[in-house]
């Protein structure tokens, strides 16, 4: 069996989009089906995530799963302000 492929979660991006949306992590924890303990995790960038749990996570912010897995924070949130 293949391993897993992982990456590592922008954690700022995932607070930031988690902030703008207004929820806690218990919120997003609902939302995506991720456990809060994991989010905090990634957002402080102590873990890797499967590609499914990115996936789950950028769903629960409605986000795209590049979002929140790019360096590209400042401009991505600038777009998301606009579109609010």
């Amino acid at each position: 069996m293949p391993p897993i492929p992982t990456v590592r979660p922008n954690g700022p991006a995932i607070r930031t989009f988690r902030s703008l949306r207004g929820l806690t992590a218990l919120e997003l924890s609902e939302k995506s089906g991720v456990a809060p303990s994991a989010i905090s995790y990634y957002e402080r960038g102590l873990k890797q995530c499967s590609t499914d749990i990115l996936r789950k996570l950028a769903d629960g912010l409605d986000v795209p799963p590049q979002a929140i897995c790019m360096d590209d924070l400042p401009d991505q949130v600038a777009t998301l302000r606009k579109s609010a």
